[in-house]
């Protein structure tokens, strides 16, 4: 009798002779796993080859009364694939897999050792209720028993592997090592380490957690760490306060507790009572403090604190909990203690510096701030928009002064009577417009009487885009020495109208830099400084740049179903008849539109008898009319899943 051999969606081979490989080495391994009643477990499914495989199919099941199928996930190598097909069920599970189904690519998985094809999930069903005994469950590779197809009407599959076009199995020789989970009972209660942040120089004390069933008669703990920290000492927590007896140990990578809590057998009798998340340890941790100012910036750094039966102690401890006299294993649970710089500890304490940045007209959230009141410019977003409607933007300059607390008023070194700014970017991506806006500013609000803005956008010696600013608020007489505030937060100065250059390359635009350029002329001859006038001195201030991000949105205007109409009459009766059309019309009077989000005139993120309607009536009843983008093109400004094919997409 001939077994199905080919992938119920696209052959990838044909059977030949076992004998041909029989001095290859090809394998498709299920994993082993264990987990407690309840919980789910992860096995992979690998595959060992020496030779380039171009697909295979793989095929097992299981006792389904003590596992049940949660997911089946393709692996970091299936990546590539033009066809994955799973299929999971409570018993079984089956995968078949094209690396190149069009012969455009020729995707394929290299030869290699255990490569990670996919991860089965499976649910522990057992052991039964109240038994003590673990559980194994055999996954099996079944051949000629399940098909790809969740109807299972197509033909049974076998597991192979497809090596130069041909069908591999285990009649040729590949293979198949089965694999199992083992189900355990469920514990009689769990340990857990809390994550924990902390600060670098301090002494930090982490918290060891129990959830338990029943009644808790005492405990050991054993817990390993990492070096960069120390462990100081260990306290028995809230929860085991009452205790009768307990021991701690340290050691150079990690200590143990151990805990009675009933050690004279005489009233009252003390236990920890069942419950979740009591505190029975504290395990105090500490580290080298900072002393040099250069480390202040030193990233967060995460340490490892980890369960370990018998590691630790003398004897060698396990994790347990005692109940009805008898020492249990729990689940044990790790964590994480996380330490940063506290900067508002010496030596990082320094009030931050004058600054100018570039960027947004708007401020987000500072993420470096401690205390997240600080802000700073965000990035520009904007959409690549078309030839006939590019998108135009502002970019905004932004300045900060701190407080220098001089008390002194003719030491201060905080009030700015002037700047100069020059900020260099890529024409070939986005071009300044040079004119400008001084609303809600702080130039606004201080009446600076003189304001320059000039731009260049040439490309014909290949040098950067260049934006000069210049501004002095007491220009004018009469002098009364008036100045920009100090301010601990950026202020806004102005905000420069620039577009996107119809021009501009996908591959080389969509992030495009705004760097403060020191010597950048403009349009003149006298190169400019990024510089501040403090006290009639020219003062340095530091320098963030910024970005502009062009995202490929497409553009369309809403309700313009047929992507047809004319300037100024972008939506008109036809559209309202294109909707119609899509909707339920056959054949050659079926409408395709180019752009789904178009059609969708009343913006409720489908496409329905109601967009014709909506258009008819903003039409011919002076309802209201579409919503953005309208009447001019622009990109979506409500999120949906609707598609638009013909907007105006990079291709």
């Amino acid at each position: 009798m001939t077994r199905a051999r080919v992938l119920a969606f696209c052959s990838v081979g044909v059977l030949i002779a076992g004998a041909l490989y029989a001095q290859t080495s090809r394998e498709l391994k299920l994993g082993n796993g264990d987990g407690f009643k309840g919980q789910s477990v992860s096995v992979n499914l690998t595959l060992t080859s020496d030779q380039q495989v171009q697909g295979f199919v793989a095929a097992a099941d299981w006792d389904g009364g003590a596992l049940q199928g949660e997911d089946l996930t393709a692996g970091a190598a299936l990546a590539s694939a033009d066809v994955i097909q799973p299929r999971l069920q409570p018993s079984f599970a089956v995968l078949g897999v094209v690396m190149d189904a069009d012969g455009a690519d020729n995707e394929i998985i290299n030869p290699g050792t255990d490569i990670v094809l996919a991860r089965l999930k499976v649910k522990c069903l057992g052991p039964a209720e109240g038994s003590d005994i673990s559980v194994t469950t055999p996954l099996v590779f079944r051949d000629g028993t399940y098909a790809a197809d969740a109807g299972g009407v197509g033909p049974k599959l076998d597991n192979i592997i497809v090596v130069g076009g041909l069908s591999i199995g285990a009649a040729e020789g590949l293979k198949l090592t089965n694999g199992s989970v083992t189900c355990k009972p469920p514990p009689p209660g769990e340990l857990k380490i809390r994550d924990t942040n902390g600060f670098f120089g301090d002494c930090v004390r982490v918290p060891v957690e129990m959830s338990n069933n029943a009644a808790v008669q005492g405990y050991v703990t054993a817990i390993t760490h990492p070096g960069g920290i120390t462990l100081n000492r260990i306290l028995v927590g809230p929860a085991g306060a009452a205790a009768d007896f307990s021991q701690a140990e340290v050691f150079a990578n990690g200590g143990t507790l151990g805990v009675v809590m009933e050690l004279d057998g005489n009233p009252p009798f003390n236990t920890i009572p069942a419950g979740t998340g009591a505190v029975v340890a504290l395990y105090e941790y500490c580290s080298a403090p900072i002393v040099d100012p250069a480390d202040c910036g030193r990233p967060s750094a995460d340490y490892p604190l980890t369960f370990a039966d018998m590691v630790l102690g003398d004897p060698l401890k396990d994790n347990v909990i005692v109940i009805g006299g008898r020492s249990k294993s729990p689940a044990l649970v790790n964590g994480t203690l996380r330490l940063s710089v506290d900067t508002n500890r010496e030596p990082c304490t320094r009030p931050p510096e004058m600054a100018f940045a570039v960027g947004s007209c708007e401020l987000v959230d500072d993420p470096n701030s401690p205390d997240k009141d600080l802000h700073i410019p965000g990035m520009v977003m904007v959409s690549r928009g078309t030839a006939e409607s590019p998108t135009c933007f502002q970019v905004g300059l932004w300045y900060r002064s701190p407080d220098d607390e001089e008390p002194d008023e003719a030491l201060q070194q905080d009030h700015i009577q002037g700047l100069s700014m020059a900020v260099c970017f890529d024409p070939n991506c986005i071009t300044c417009k040079e004119t400008f806006s001084l609303a809600g500013t702080i130039t606004e609000a201080v009446g600076a009487e003189f304001v320059n803005v000039h731009c260049e956008n040439s490309l014909a010696d290949g040098d950067p885009g260049e934006l000069i600013v210049g501004i002095l608020v007491d220009a004018l007489p009469p002098f009364d020495g008036q100045t920009l505030p100090s301010s601990r937060d950026y202020l806004r100065l102005l905000c420069v109208d620039f577009c996107v250059n119809p021009q501009a390359s996908c591959e080389n635009c969509a992030t495009t830099a705004l760097t403060f350029c020191d010597g950048a002329d403009g349009r003149g001859q006298v190169p400019i400084k990024n510089l501040a006038s403090v006290m009639n001195m020219p003062v340095r201030p530091q320098l963030v740049d910024g970005k502009v991000v062009i995202r490929n949105e497409p553009t369309f205007t809403r309700g313009d179903c047929n992507g047809k109409g004319m300037p100024g009459m972008n939506v008109d009766i036809s559209d309202a008849a294109a909707v119609i059309s899509f909707l339920f019309l056959t054949g050659t009077w079926k409408f395709n539109p180019p752009c789904l989000d178009a059609c969708d005139a009343n913006d409720d993120g489908r496409v329905d008898l109601a967009d014709s309607v909506y258009i008819l009536r903003y039409l011919f009843k002076f309802d209201r009319q579409p919503k953005a983008p309208f009447p001019d093109a622009g990109p979506d400004p409500s999120y949906d899943k609707l598609t638009c094919e013909a907007g105006g997409n990079c291709p």
